[in-house]
């Protein structure tokens, strides 16, 4: 498909009652060093003042475009500002974010010399103000069967940071637009990481700058840090869909490595379900297929890890609930 574009970058911003946050955000694009872009504000039906805020920065800045939508999520909210974009390149950010006044500029011309369908850069998580850089231990080009065996292969093994994430890369609006690759709206959960292993696949070179570009900010009420009641669903239907997804790709699987960290993750979410005294559904979780089949891999886990795996895999749900109740009094 011959690209079409009006300006080298797209960035595009979804905005969901944002209004403490967003001018970091905004501010932060409007001032790249990359004069060359536009800025898709997506407002995704906010209640607070984020509406008429991105209505003031598309007055102010010729750059900036606006999108108002009834509240759809943000998988629908990206998809949305991909369609209305018009760049060479797409970039997302996320709105309580900010991005280093450089990023789109070192990412649009790393892009550019390699030839890359998808750049990008390393991170920084901001936690309330304490900033700490991430590691992500990428080469600085892949190609082909790199890109097979050195990122989508990732996906199986844990050594992911950084790479499910939308926010800290460039996109090449014409690989989008040619494999008709979009975020998947009816996931609640993981849509970023899901739309980010259909572009590995589809991408011919992807590339990597180590510098730390893009602030991910949290913060203790961020939903990233309280766990909702279909998180070990998430986590479950990943890995099916994995193992669906290898029947294609045929990787030898290390098991430990790709059941650890699920195998983790799902103690401490009962962990936090018991303190909630959500006891059915930590009974469901001992008993769910997927779970137990994991179970045997478990060996290169932390002790206490493993002597809550061993409760569970006996389904001795009194000592199970009374375990995690024990743990939770040390939090």
């Amino acid at each position: 498909m011959m690209e079409q574009t009006h300006c080298k970058v797209s960035v595009v911003i979804p905005v969901y009652n944002a209004q403490q946050l967003l001018d970091r955000c905004v501010r932060s694009v409007l001032s790249q060093t990359l004069d060359d872009l536009e800025i898709i504000l997506v407002n995704d039906g906010s209640t607070d003042q984020s509406s008429s805020m991105c209505d003031a920065y598309a007055a102010r800045d010729q750059r900036v475009r606006v999108l108002h939508l009834e509240n759809g999520g943000p998988a629908r909210a990206r998809n949305r500002g991909m369609e209305l974009a018009r760049g060479k390149y797409i970039g997302f950010v996320d709105s309580d974010d900010y991005a280093d006044p450089s990023m789109f500029q070192l990412l649009y011309e790393l892009a550019e010399r390699t030839g890359s369908d998808i750049a990008m850069c390393n991170y920084a998580v901001d936690t309330e103000g304490a900033v700490r850089p991430t590691v992500m231990n990428y080469a600085t080009l892949y190609s082909g069967a790199e890109i097979r065996n050195g990122l989508l292969q990732r996906y199986y093994t844990g050594d992911h940071n950084g790479l499910y994430s939308m926010w800290n890369k460039l996109f090449r609006r014409s690989m989008i637009l040619d494999n008709s690759l979009k975020v998947d709206e009816k996931l609640r959960r993981g849509e970023d990481a899901w739309f980010l292993f259909d572009c590995l696949k589809a991408a011919r070179i992807v590339s990597f700058l180590p510098e730390v570009l893009y602030y991910y900010y949290q913060n203790s009420a961020s939903i990233m840090h309280n766990l909702s009641r279909d998180q070990f669903e998430t986590w479950t239907n990943s890995r099916n869909r994995l193992l669906e997804e290898n029947r294609e790709l045929q990787f030898d699987i290390d098991w430990n490595r790709f059941y650890g960290a699920y195998l983790y993750k799902t103690v401490t979410f009962c962990r936090e379900m018991v303190r909630r005294n959500e006891l059915e559904l930590v009974r469901s979780v001992m008993r769910d297929p997927v779970f137990v089949h994991a179970l045997p891999y478990r060996t290169e886990l932390p002790i206490h890890i493993r002597l809550f795996l061993r409760l569970m895999e006996n389904r001795h749900d009194r000592a199970v609930i009374t375990a995690y109740r024990l743990w939770g009094l040390r939090k």
